[in-house]
């Protein structure tokens, strides 16, 4: 699948920018569409052994802790 995108012009944050190129154009990506977090589930615990409840906690509890890290200014890698 190709990838879209589309040319968006923004100002340059460069330092030291020369006269006349103080805006550049940068692609941005399109959206193709949208995946569903059941869609999501289903399809990890198609190609697992998990079922799609298993995949719905894991990825439930993920999250919590995501956000408790990065609350306390942690960075997740």
């Amino acid at each position: 699948m190709a990838l879209q995108f589309h040319l968006v012009q923004r100002k340059n944050l460069s330092k030291n920018v020369e006269v006349g190129k103080e805006k550049l154009y940068y692609a941005q990506t399109r959206a193709t569409g949208t995946c569903s977090f059941d869609e999501l589930c289903e399809i990890v615990a198609e190609s697992s052994t998990a079922s799609s409840g298993d995949v719905k906690v894991v990825i439930d509890r993920v999250i919590k802790f995501l956000l408790l890290f990065l609350a306390r200014g942690e960075v997740v890698q």
